[in-house]
């Protein structure tokens, strides 16, 4: 499954379920995925939000205000959630319809910003982020580097 997942996406995901832990929770959920692609400065779905002037400083501190801790009582084997799975699901269809053959933050963004998940979409949202401008900036950008 994640074979097709770049090293930044991996790692986006990685720090989500870090994300979980330090809350407590029992599984991944699309806001830990959130905070998690956020956390790289340097990865596409970061230098998009820029490119459109949104702050991804003020979407995690939002956030992370939104969140409810878990009960802290973790074990290993942690999952993604429901939500958290549809992100993933919905990433790998986002590269898809682009035909990409990778899966990377920026589709993991895409999938996110679709994501009918509280508090994710609503924070999206709020600061701004839209799917169509976010989709067609990647498409500009997939054509730059060509």
């Amino acid at each position: 499954m994640w074979q097709r997942f770049t090293e930044r996406a991996r790692k986006a995901v990685y720090v989500g379920k870090e994300e979980a832990v330090r809350l407590g929770k029992h599984a991944v959920s699309s806001e830990h995925l959130l905070l998690g692609l956020l956390s790289d400065e340097e990865n596409v779905a970061c230098g998009i939000l820029t490119q459109q002037g949104i702050s991804f400083s003020d979407i995690k501190k939002e956030v992370n205000n939104r969140l409810t801790r878990g009960d802290g009582k973790l074990d290993t084997g942690m999952q993604l959630s429901d939500d958290g799975k549809k992100v993933i699901d919905d990433s790998y269809e986002e590269a898809s319809k682009l035909k990409n053959d990778y899966l990377g933050t920026e589709h993991l963004l895409l999938a996110l910003i679709r994501s009918d998940s509280e508090p994710t979409c609503s924070v999206l949202s709020q600061f701004g982020v839209e799917y169509e401008r976010t989709r067609d900036e990647v498409i500009s950008l997939q054509k730059e580097s060509k």
